[in-house]
């Protein structure tokens, strides 16, 4: 990639720009395009994991999750037949109860969270150890590694990186450059560059999102609030 970064530059060994440089802006670059990937929710960057917990303890910690907890997508309950979504605790000044809270498949807590920690409510009375069939099922989004200036030339992204979105990064790793030389003095041309990027960026979005459905669909029925209906 820094070779191709360097095409853009129209500099084919070093001269102004070196190789640490260049790498740092493609880490930049990465950084950038991967966090709007994970904004977006659809689906990059997620992994699922196991999680269990104990008797009298209301925490489960997500410290040791890895690659390490960005955001949740579902917490679910495993449960004798399969899996049970959780409900996140909304409301934070509603009573809580502990009689009847079930153990086993009953047990189906609200959840909330506390720094590192999921917060279980009401508190589970019996312990179940993280697997396949018992404990907890999360599915959360990570925060990818980035490619730092002590990089090899080769870089390696996450996997969840595809790579038809390389070419936004090489060009914003170029313009990048080129700021930073402009910011000390230097002249270049950078608009091409911009330009080229603009197309990238608006095939980009339009391919980031995989739901073919709308996020939210308006009831149909009939309104009894509105006399005219």
């Amino acid at each position: 990639m820094v070779s191709n970064v360097r095409i853009h530059l129209g500099e084919a060994t070093q001269r102004f720009f070196q190789n640490s440089e260049l790498k740092h802006f493609i880490g930049e670059g990465f950084r950038y395009y991967s966090m709007i990937m994970l904004e977006e929710g659809a689906g990059y960057f997620e992994r699922s994991d196991n999680l269990g917990f104990t008797a009298g303890n209301e925490e489960v910690s997500l410290a040791s999750l890895s690659p390490a907890f960005f955001s949740l997508s579902q917490l679910s309950r495993r449960v004798t037949q399969g899996t049970v979504p959780l409900i996140a605790a909304e409301n934070r000044f509603r009573a809580k109860y502990n009689i009847g809270q079930g153990s086993g498949d009953s047990y189906l807590p609200t959840y909330r969270f506390r720094g590192m920690n999921i917060v279980l409510e009401p508190e589970p009375v019996s312990t179940e150890a993280a697997s396949s069939t018992t404990g907890l099922k999360i599915e959360y989004n990570y925060v990818p590694t980035f490619p730092s200036s002590a990089s090899a030339d080769s870089f390696t992204f996450d996997t969840n990186f595809s790579t038809i979105y390389e070419g936004n990064v090489e060009l914003w790793a170029a313009i990048a450059a080129l700021e930073s030389k402009d910011a000390m003095g230097g002249i270049s041309d950078i608009q091409s560059l911009r330009g080229r990027l603009e197309k990238l960026d608006n095939v980009f979005w339009d391919s980031l999102e995989r739901d073919e459905q709308p996020d939210q669909v308006d009831y149909a029925g009939i309104d009894y609030s509105n006399p005219f209906m």
